[in-house]
């Protein structure tokens, strides 16, 4: 019983894995990239720039004004294999010390729509997508795996990123992107026949000084259970040997009590 428990004991803590957090300070994290599917929505990519330590002047708005990294791509719709979804692809903030955020600005023509937002979604690693053989397909991977996010039309989507990552029993690790964001309107001083193409306005910096480091821990290791296996077979072996010696002592205490009886021996 108490071997079929111990071993009871340790599948089920292999099924069920106690999660131990830990937080890794971080001051420069690896940059992350940004997909941004302005396309679907035949939005414009306008400009975008780095700022650094609580930007107080406004971002450059100049449609010829792109200082950061970005590379355009697209790649077979993972959903309709017939179409092809295009994005723009850009490499993300890294320096939290410095407050370092990416601005971005994008526009779209508002005669057909009612409603308009970009959709993007985040992976963790600039450079991985930089080295990968095909970015097409590390970016339509992406697009499969990755929770998407939007942001709206007209106001200024102001996002902070904080990172998870997930290490699992089998060594491998998942990263996970938390996204908060928060809007203020833009008062837009164009004029009306201008503002039929819509401003779209966002920026992206990291939030938190921490990367959280989830471990998922077994808490009992399959070194216990042997020591508990090894215990309980000792205790049997011991338990056999005591048995055994003590079926020859009464063997031969019957056979000594045969041997001192007097009618045995008259007989």
């Amino acid at each position: 019983m108490v071997a079929y428990n111990a071993i009871s004991d340790y599948m089920s803590s292999r099924r069920h894995p106690v999660t131990s957090i830990t937080y890794r300070p971080m001051d420069v994290y690896p940059a992350p990239g940004i997909v941004v599917f302005s396309s679907d929505i035949n939005a414009v990519f306008l400009s975008c720039g780095h700022y650094y330590d609580d930007i107080v002047a406004p971002p450059n708005l100049d449609p010829n004004y792109k200082n950061c990294t970005y590379m355009n791509v697209s790649y077979p719709n993972p959903y309709f294999p017939e179409r092809n979804r295009k994005a723009v692809v850009f490499k993300g903030p890294t320096k939290l010390n410095r407050k370092e955020i990416l601005f971005m600005n994008f526009s779209l023509n508002l005669t057909a729509r009612n409603f308009s937002g970009i959709e993007y979604l985040l992976f963790h690693d600039w450079e991985e997508f930089i080295s990968s053989p095909s970015q097409k397909e590390f970016v339509r991977q992406c697009d499969i795996k990755n929770p998407t996010w939007t942001f709206s039309g007209g106001m200024l989507t102001w996002i902070k990123l904080a990172l998870t990552e997930t290490f699992n029993l089998d060594g491998s690790y998942y990263p996970a992107f938390n996204v908060e964001d928060s809007m203020v309107k833009y008062n837009d001083p164009r004029s009306q026949e201008e503002k039929m193409n819509e401003l779209f306005f966002v920026m992206f910096e990291w939030g938190d000084k921490f990367i959280t480091e989830a471990h998922l821990v077994v808490t009992i290791s399959p070194w216990n259970t042997v020591g508990v296996l090894c215990g309980v077979f000792l205790t049997l072996f011991k338990a056999g040997e005591f048995v055994t010696k003590s079926i020859r002592w009464l063997i031969k205490a019957r056979q000594g009590n045969r041997n001192d009886d007097p009618n045995q021996k008259m007989s």
